[in-house]
């Protein structure tokens, strides 16, 4: 597979053209398109289950944070320790959330240097976001490893049309949020460009610390800065050349994982670079691709000692980059049928570098390597008259440290006439072992790769000419070979090990209606995620609920315009039951956290053709509610802001 990585980089590098993996912003049009498919796919058609957030709805419902959007949707569960920049951890469909891909205009952000190589929502905003793709099951057949449970892929605005847009906001709480975003298409070339800058001092993460720290607990400061540019060269008729930069500086303030720490500070540093080039022949026949990309990460954690906290003491500093290459084409064979094949090259490098000291003495931590992954793909779509549609896609992955992995998936559905949408979906999914769980002090350069597979069934039917519409979906996943860490009571030393295995299964119901100036979405999933791991001594199986995934939860958004310049959404969400532990205690059982509903609101006024001013509020009735154990929730808070359009 050598072959592979150097021919593709010869290939680019001969061209000098590259690009993203994900396609272009959509056109505006009312059939939506899911573009984390890798061809421009219908979504009614797609074979598995995808939600689609435009950039109108995340400005009518004034969703800030990508997290935020994701947490109303279907198959989600999301979990947050402390407030505002507190780790924000995604469970699709119960799955760990390492096997939930991120992507940004192509660019992998899951963090390579990160303990599982999973990716942390907390800091990544709205501004300049042109929509969000959530697919649900297995995509390792198209995206390797990280997409055994799904993908969220996220692309930003293009110069389409010409807009100037500068938007402030102020709470309740002195939180502050400014925003700047602009672009405009100038023939042979386009630009757009989003800024936000975010101040908050929030309540302190930790809720139950040692009683001597609840007369000093202190407001934790949250700063971010985001900044988001994408330029477009038409470069011929048919070829277009685009590059483009993401990148997130968040300053956070910490606690200790037993209570308030006033020295606890973190630094997270993204970047997301792409460039791609993409050209279509004549006829329409055919298109390829030639494309690029890179994400970096980079955190570190300074926590001096304190007079709670006289011998803790931490220096942490962590690099993840991952690189990717691909080559792709897809051709119309003929109105029914089309073919996609691409090769791919991804390196992902990680390195940490940790002193500490505790009251069991000092402690160092270093690791700094790599891995490559070679691959090719290959996807087929018919879509006939007669309603009747199938994908089906295959994928194989050769890993420089554990070898090759083939996945696939295929799907079937019908479209009736009247409405009627029947849908069958199979897939397999791996996930690779991270940098650190491969060789950190405590890796196992041994390890095997995770495997996984889903079958979902769903149905759906459109009423009144499409004005209202309903569906369910069933879904079964299992997942084997997990990795995990295992300490050995005999010989007393830990490392990781594939050990563990997992089956979530579950359904999910849904209601539409679109009504002129009224909508409303009813969404309700049920989840039933269990570890049923052998003990690694007896082999003996006892199942066990996974931690922080809802039993069930429902969501209710509403929105209308109440006339031509005053509209406003109205979001219910209730979460049910979730099994947690409490991190301050060793070794302490799991307990149940309770449900609970938080209600969200917001209104726009238009008051003239340029200005609008906003009113959102978040938790409307003050719910008390525990999201993660010992970890703190904003209670009421309310957001007025202005909109300047041009």
């Amino acid at each position: 597979m050598n072959r592979l990585r150097w021919g593709l980089t010869a290939l680019l590098t001969a061209s000098g053209l590259t690009g993203i993996w994900a396609q272009d912003a959509p056109p505006v049009e009312e059939t939506l398109i899911i573009y984390a498919s890798k061809t421009e796919t219908e979504l009614a058609e797609l074979g598995a289950t995808a939600f689609v957030i435009t950039a109108e709805e995340i400005e009518r419902r004034q969703w800030r944070t990508v997290a935020e959007a994701l947490h109303a949707m279907p198959g989600v569960s999301l979990a947050q320790t402390g407030a505002d920049g507190g780790i924000a951890t995604l469970f699709l469909r119960g799955a760990n959330s390492q096997n939930t891909l991120a992507l940004m205009d192509g660019a992998r952000l899951n963090d390579a240097s990160g303990v599982a190589r999973g990716y942390d929502f907390a800091h990544l905003s709205t501004a300049g976001v042109e929509r969000i793709e959530l697919i649900l099951g297995p995509q390792s057949a198209l995206y390797g490893s990280d997409a055994s449970a799904g993908v969220v892929n996220i692309i930003t605005k293009r110069g389409v049309t010409r807009r100037l847009q500068f938007a402030a906001e102020s709470s309740t709480e002195e939180d502050q949020r400014q925003r700047f975003d602009a672009g405009d298409d100038l023939g042979l070339f386009d630009y757009s460009v989003a800024f936000e800058h975010e101040d908050r001092q929030s309540l302190s993460a930790r809720t139950d610390g040692f009683p001597r720290q609840a007369a000093t607990l202190e407001e934790d400061s949250y700063r971010a800065t985001r900044a988001r540019a994408n330029l477009g060269f038409q470069l011929s008729e048919r070829g277009r050349l685009e590059l483009g930069a993401t990148r997130i500086d968040a300053d956070i303030d910490l606690d200790a994982v037993d209570g308030d720490d006033p020295n606890n500070v973190s630094d997270n540093e993204q970047t997301a670079l792409h460039l791609r080039y993409e050209h279509s022949a004549a006829n329409g026949r055919w298109r390829y691709g030639l494309y690029a990309a890179r994400a970096q990460t980079d955190r570190t954690n300074l926590d001096e000692t304190d007079a709670f906290h006289p011998a803790d003491a931490i220096d942490s500093r962590f690099e993840g980059v991952n690189d990717s290459l691909e080559a792709r084409g897809t051709f119309q064979i003929n109105a029914s049928l089309q073919l996609t094949a691409g090769l791919a090259a991804e390196r992902e490098s990680g390195e940490g570098d940790t002193v500490g000291s505790s009251a069991f003495g000092p402690f160092t931590s270093t690791f700094d390597d790599d891995a490559d992954i070679d691959s090719l793909f290959a996807q087929a779509r018919i879509s006939l008259e007669n309603g009747v549609y199938a994908n089906a896609g295959a994928r194989y992955d050769d890993h420089s440290q554990f070898g090759g992995e083939a996945t696939y998936q295929a799907s079937l559905g019908w479209r009736g006439q009247a409405g009627t949408h029947l849908r069958g979906f199979y897939g397999t999914g791996f996930q690779a072992p991270s940098i650190f769980q491969l060789f950190s002090s405590f890796g196992n350069a041994e390890l095997k790769e995770e495997t996984s597979r889903n079958w979902e069934l769903s149905a759906a039917q459109d009423l009144g000419d499409g004005k209202f519409r309903f569906g369910a979906t069933y879904f079964d996943n299992r997942y084997e070979n997990l990795i995990d860490f295992y300490f050995n009571p005999e010989t007393f030393f830990g490392s990781y090990l594939n050990i563990d295995e997992v089956d979530t299964s579950g359904y999910e119901l849904f209601a539409e209606a679109s009504l002129g100036r009224f909508e409303a979405r009813l969404a309700y999933d049920n989840l039933d995620a269990q570890d049923v791991s052998p003990d690694p001594g007896s082999g003996r199986v006892d199942p066990q609920p996974l931690l922080r995934r809802h039993d069930d939860k429902a969501a209710l958004l509403l929105s209308g315009e109440a006339s031509s310049r005053l509209a406003w959404n109205l979001d219910i969400l209730r979460y049910g039951e979730a099994w947690d532990v409490d991190a301050a205690q060793f070794g302490a059982p799991a307990q149940l956290v309770d449900a609970y509903t938080l209600v969200h609101f917001g209104a726009t006024c238009r008051v003239s053709d340029h200005v609008s001013l906003n009113l959102r509020a978040r938790n409307l009735l003050d719910e008390e509610y525990t999201r993660v154990i010992g970890y703190a929730v904003h209670g009421r808070r309310l957001f007025l802001g202005a909109t300047i359009n041009y």
